[in-house]
Order: C-alpha cells, then sequence, then structure tokens
C-alpha cells in the first residue's frame, strides 16, 4: 500500500511533512493524507517523482541505506542520486507490498541476523589503560572501554545506566555515535540488559535526539527505563555508567561545562559494589519512564492502560478520531454488531465509567481529529485502535460518525470538566494520554 511504504520512508529519513511539501510544492495537509492513507495515490503521479528524488538525497547514512533496501528487498543502495531516485519512485509507483513495517525494523534490533558480526570485532579501541580519562573525547575513550569489557565479560548482568551531563560528547561525533552504538547492541546480543535512568529536565532537542538513539533498544525489551520525577538545582552534573560485575565509568562537572573534566574508569569490586548501591538509592526515589507493547502483547497492554485509566486525576488525550468511551450506545450496539468478539463493549463501559469519576473532580480534555473529506464522502471513516480493538478495519458509517460527534458535544455541555477540542496537526498513528501526577506508567504505543 503507498500510504505504508511513503511513511516508511518519512520515518526513516526524519522528514516533516511541511519540509517535504514545501520541497516539492505540495500542500502539507495533502502530504498528510497520502501518509494516513487518507488520499489515494492519483493516476497523475508528477509530484512522485520530485518527491522520490528529494526522499532519495535524505537517505544519506549506512544504516537508513540498510533499512530502505531491506524494506525494497534490494540487493544494495545505488551509487549515483539518480538511480536512487529511480528506485523509490519504481517502489512507491508499484502494487507490491512492503518487506518492512517500522515496527519490523526495529524489532531486527533483537536479532543477530540484524547486525554484521565482523563489524562487533572491527571496532577500533584505545589501548590505554589508565584509570583517568578527561574532557568529552576522555570520555568517548572510557565508554568504548566500557562497552568492550562488557562484551569480554564471562556473563552477561544488568548494566546501569545514568547521565546528566551535557549529551555532546555523544552527539557532536557521528563516527563515535556508530562504534557505541554497534558495541551497545553487541553488548545486549550477547544477554546483557539496561536499566536507565533518563534526565527528563534536557532541552527537547537534546531529548529528541536521545530518544531517536534508544528506540531500536527500547523495541527489543532489553531495556528498562526510568526518570527522577522531581526538580534537581543542575550545578553539579554526573554521569555513572555501570556494570556490577566488570567495570565502571564515574564523572562530576558543575553545570553543562564537561571540558577538561575528569572521568574515572573503575575497576575494583568494591568500590563496584559501592557504586552499584549508589545507583539502586538512586533508583529507588525514581520513577518507570515508559514501557512497550506491540501486537503480541495487547492484552497486558490493555490489562495496563484501564489500570492508568482509572487514575482520577487531570487528563489530557491526544488522538486520531472519536473515542470509545465517548460513544453513544447507539452507536456501540451497531458497530459491535459488525465486529463479533471485539473489545468494543468492555472498553466503552470502563472507559465511561472512567469518564464519570474522574470529570467529577477533575478536567478532562480530549484533543480529537477529523476525518478527511474523502472519508466522509465515502463514508469509510476508520475507528482509532480497531487492530488491538480487535476489530480490524471497523469503519463508521456517516450516520454512525454524526451521532457520536453529536455525543460529543452533549457531553461537553452536561459536563463542565470534559473538553473536546479540534487538533489540526499531523499524528498518523499516535495516541497519546497524560495524568497529573500520574508518572509514565501508561504505555505509549504506534496504533496497528
Amino acid at each position: 500500500m503507498f500510504s505504508e511504504k511513503f511513511d516508511l520512508l518519512m520515518n526513516i529519513t526524519k522528514t516533516r511533512n511541511n519540509v517535504l511539501a514545501h520541497a516539492v510544492s505540495l500542500d502539507a495537509s495533502h502530504v498528510s493524507r497520502l501518509r494516513r492513507g487518507g488520499r489515494a495515490l492519483p493516476k497523475n503521479k508528477g509530484f512522485l517523482e520530485a518527491m522520490s528524488r528529494f526522499l532519495a538525497r535524505q537517505i544519506a547514512t549506512d544504516t537508513q541505506r540498510s533499512l530502505v533496501c531491506e524494506a525494497l528487498g534490494a540487493a544494495g543502495w545505488p551509487a549515483d542520486e539518480e538511480s536512487a531516485a529511480q528506485l523509490l519512485y519504481d517502489w512507491l509507483s508499484s502494487d507490491e507490498a512492503s518487506n518492512a513495517s517500522v515496527a519490523h525494523i526495529l524489532r531486527r534490533f533483537s536479532s543477530p541476523s540484524g547486525l554484521d558480526p565482523a563489524a562487533l570485532r572491527s571496532v577500533p579501541l584505545s589501548g590505554d589503560r589508565s584509570p583517568y580519562y578527561y574532557g568529552p573525547e576522555g570520555k568517548r575513550q572510557a565508554v568504548l572501554r566500557f562497552l568492550a569489557a562488557v562484551s569480554d565479560a564471562p556473563a552477561p548482568q544488568m548494566l546501569l545506566l545514568f547521565s546528566e551531563e551535557d549529551m555532546a560528547w555523544l552527539l557532536e561525533d557521528a563516527v563515535f555515535a556508530k562504534k557505541w552504538a554497534t558495541l551497545l547492541i553487541g553488548a545486549l546480543l550477547r544477554g546483557n540488559r539496561v536499566r536507565i535512568i533518563h534526565t527528563v529536565s534536557r532541552n527537547i532537542g537534546e531529548m529528541l535526539e536521545a530518544v531517536a538513539r534508544w528506540i531500536p533498544v527500547y523495541m527489543t525489551n532489553m531495556i528498562e527505563p526510568y526518570y527522577y520525577p522531581k526538580p534537581r538545582d543542575g550545578v553539579f552534573q554526573r554521569t555513572l555508567f555501570l556494570a556490577p560485575e566488570t567495570a565502571a565509568v564515574v564523572s562530576t562537572s558543575v553545570g553543562q561545562d564537561a571540558h577538561g573534566m575528569l572521568h574515572f574508569f573503575v575497576e575494583d569490586p568494591a568500590a563496584l559494589a559501592a557504586l552499584t548501591r549508589d545507583f539502586n538509592n538512586y533508583l529507588a526515589l525514581c520513577r518507570p519512564l515508559m514501557r512497550i507493547f506491540g501486537s503480541d502483547n495487547a492484552d497486558s497492554f490493555w490489562a495496563h492502560y484501564h489500570e492508568f485509566e482509572a487514575v482520577e486525576a487531570e487528563t489530557i488525550v491526544l488522538r486520531p478520531g472519536l473515542s470509545v468511551l465517548t460513544m453513544p450506545d447507539q452507536v456501540l450496539e451497531s458497530m459491535s454488531a459488525r465486529a463479533k468478539g471485539s473489545l468494543l463493549p468492555a472498553m466503552h463501559k470502563s472507559g465511561q465509567a472512567a469518564l464519570r469519576r474522574i470529570t467529577a473532580w477533575h478536567r478532562f480534555t480530549e484533543l480529537l481529529t477529523l476525518p478527511t473529506e474523502e472519508q466522509l464522502a465515502g463514508g469509510q471513516i476508520p475507528l482509532p485502535l480497531s487492530g488491538p480493538l480487535r476489530a480490524p478495519r471497523l469503519r463508521y458509517t456517516r450516520e454512525e460518525y454524526r451521532l457520536h460527534l453529536l455525543n460529543v458535544l452533549s457531553l461537553m455541555e452536561r459536563h463542565e470538566n470534559y473538553r473536546a477540542l479540534i487538533w489540526s496537526g499531523d499524528i498518523p498513528g499516535l495516541f497519546l494520554c497524560g495524568k497529573a501526577g500520574a508518572g509514565s506508567d501508561a504505555g505509549v504505543r504506534r496504533l496497528a
């Protein structure tokens, strides 16, 4: 399907809808609908050539080329831009299904076949065995030595990671970042796991960079992410990378100035035991940052979601379309009749009960997206979360959707704490829910 292939390329190249739209002289909303499947690929595909050329130029790293070749089923990436653009054009124009979804590509990081074993053995390391390293370059050398020691350890272990220092040491050197990723994934493939405390007080750019670098590992379920929920003064910044049975890298800096700062490489067993206690004492003050759910554990996702849904606190939800919890009984009955065995009735019952409890004392805000003109005209309006709800490809009729919208308006009139706002941004396949003071115990998942 064109929309799936197009969305995959946009994700791999990290291209925003408005950036592509400007480059190929299209409206950003048109790009958004093409990406969501809300608009079919027209017979006159003149813009597709320009789109293919633009996307081909964005595929600049070895990782991107590898992912795209896997999706296309291509043996290799063309050396010249014109051939690469033609390859993308032919693939996007064809009716052939994609060989790989985003989820599949991420999951392959948990398999040894997703990495070249030779690459794991060929990462060059400094021969320096000093316990002291200095500045950002010293930290890079210490971290590579740490990951190499973990990979060479006789038995796998839980790696304990925490850093609130400036991330420039990781982000500013692309060659180092590749070595870091190769060694980390290699350590995980040998059975090691990661428990990491993220710093959520970073600026948004650093946060997005950090998430982008950790997503492949998150999707393997090899990592436990946490965060400290209270503000910190930010005067002293600390890093602790610890393999309790092997080694640790420890450093402290003032503010965000890491120039010339001292980093310790620790191997003494007694010191490692003390650092492990130190980390665990801090971990006891932290909360889970996120949990990852996929189609293979949807039941676990819903059980966890119900637990989060029941928390009575101010709530804000961003979702594509309308929610099951605001669906009127008449629409529930007619749609459930077309989806025997679905979770619609159970989700509707629990959702409405939670909504009543929450709005009795707290504000409940939904940011909703509306269907495209084509979907309305065709009477084929998708139900969000239809896959996880065990109602695949279930659609509203025009009348069902009209009744649901009227019920949303009625709820706003009857409950002053319930608000529904129209969201005009692009949220392809994304469902976000946040509750005041409830931490990050809810799963965030891409909709099937």
